[in-house]
């Protein structure tokens, strides 16, 4: 009879053992399955940045093109023509100088978001790993709940 309490017991703490494990194992899945979501919007959005870098990236150089076109027209032009032309090539400055600082203040905020991704697939490894290791935990208990079980029916068995 004291067998059967020791073996009812010790089947309670495996089955909580079990329980909780479990829990933390559905804990881990949905964080990792949180941040794998979150990574691929980061890799949405970065892809978007990386095309709009592309896109101002050809604008710049079309205005660099433009500018220094402009620029090689200036000696070859009567007086009239050379202010308009000398506008144009300040306009253009002005635009190449406002393009360059978004690109700068693109790849900054690009750089950042990269920074962000690493550590968001750092953290997917990680849950990735506690994941793994619960369930190889949830199997072990599980494995020794049903031990005891079968050694207490067994005793049971030959108690009778």
């Amino acid at each position: 009879d004291k067998y059967l309490k020791e073996t009812g017991q010790t089947l309670l703490f495996w089955k909580h053992k079990s329980k909780t494990i479990a829990e933390k194992l559905q804990t881990s899945r949905q964080q990792k399955s949180e941040q794998e979501e979150e990574v691929m919007i980061m890799k949405d959005q970065l892809d978007i940045k990386l095309k709009e870098l592309d896109e101002l990236q050809a604008e710049i150089e079309d205005l660099r093109q433009t500018k220094d076109q402009f620029e090689a027209e200036l000696p070859t032009v009567e007086d009239t023509q050379r202010s308009k032309l000398f506008e144009l090539k300040e306009e253009a400055d002005a635009l190449l100088q406002h393009k360059e600082q978004s690109l700068n203040t693109l790849r900054i905020v690009h750089n950042s978001h990269s920074k962000v991704l690493v550590h968001h697939e750092q953290q997917i490894k990680v849950l990735s790993d506690d994941v793994a290791a619960y369930e190889k935990e949830l199997e072990d208990v599980k494995e020794k709940e049903r031990y005891v079980a079968e050694s207490g029916t067994m005793q049971n068995d030959e108690v009778k």
